[in-house]
């Protein structure tokens, strides 16, 4: 006889049971993961964050949590495959979370998982996720930057210096045009939606969000924050070059210019994230000193969109 199981949010009085079940996932770091799940949903962030599980007579077998950002997108946690849980038992988890969260009023709903994942993956798969991109996390060691005069002949502004995000906005706008940098997420949601998310990745730095001019024109964008992990870094949250400016070392003048910032601001490090298929850029970055630290596949599920049948 086929065992019934239920899904549904976690009450109160179940969370920790549930935190421990999702942290599973983490292996070796499975104490540490369930106690930054149970700040977090305690923190500032508690209403924000939504728990649920999959449950049958004989106990819990899968848990999943979704966390609301600014920017109208949520991140989604879930528990491996394995166990009491079967891969079909964690896709319908994702599934109906994900509903749920959408139905809140995100924009989509993205899932980060190792490449060796493979059950990670066909759950989210068989939960309607689609993949997006596999990302470069990448890192350089400022303490070693070289001194260098900037050459670029580029009029350097930051948003901290006039505040316009309108302006902004058309400048990420018209950057996007034939970028090779997860073009999956192109339309999901309006400008102000994705300024908001940027705002919300790391520290927020408006005198760091630099939208340089070549002869009174725009050039681009390289808009970078403090980082939170290491704390000392700075994060690169995007970068891109008016189609009219391409090939002609704006973007190499802006990392360049960036780094000089954050280094004399007394970061560290520079940290940032390429789409892996973005082969000119992950090439940059190579060259300017920039290191693979670790690779993440992205899964997406957006408003009224599925993913194929796999």
């Amino acid at each position: 006889m086929q065992t019934m199981v239920r899904i549904e949010p976690v009450k109160r009085r179940d969370r920790r049971r549930a935190l421990d079940l999702l942290a599973a996932a983490a292996g070796p770091w499975v104490e540490q993961r369930a106690s930054e799940l149970a700040a977090l949903m305690r923190g500032d962030a508690a209403g924000r964050c939504a728990l649920w599980w999959a449950r049958s007579t004989h106990g819990p077998q899968a848990a999943a949590m979704t966390v609301r950002n600014p920017g109208r997108v949520a991140i989604i946690y879930h528990s491996s495959a394995g166990g009491r849980a079967s891969e079909s038992v964690v896709s319908r988890l994702v599934r109906k979370l994900s509903d749920a969260t959408l139905a809140g009023g995100v924009a989509f709903v993205q899932a980060s998982v190792a490449p060796e994942a493979a059950d990670a993956a066909d759950a989210l798969l068989g939960g309607g996720f689609r993949p997006l991109a596999r990302l470069s996390h990448m890192q350089r060691d400022l303490d070693s930057l070289p001194v260098t005069d900037d050459d670029s002949h580029l009029a350097w502004s930051a948003l901290g210096d006039h505040g316009d995000e309108t302006a902004l906005g058309h400048v990420i706008t018209v950057t996007y045009a034939g970028s090779l940098d997860c073009p999956g997420l192109r339309g999901l949601r309006d400008m102000a939606d994705v300024i908001a998310s940027h705002k919300a990745s790391g520290t927020f730095r408006p005198a760091s969000w630099w939208l340089p001019r070549r002869d009174g024109q725009a050039v681009g964008c390289i808009l970078v924050n403090d980082g939170l992990r290491p704390s000392d870094a700075a994060e690169v949250v995007y970068v891109g070059v008016c189609p009219p400016f391409r090939r002609q070392g704006v973007a190499r003048a802006m990392l360049r210019h960036a780094m000089a910032d954050a280094r004399r601001r007394g970061r560290r490090a520079m940290t940032l994230a390429v789409d892996a298929a973005n082969a000119p850029a992950a090439a940059l970055y190579a060259q300017e000193g920039f290191r693979e630290t670790e690779r993440r596949d992205i899964y997406l599920r957006s408003a009224g969109a599925e993913a194929p049948p796999t």
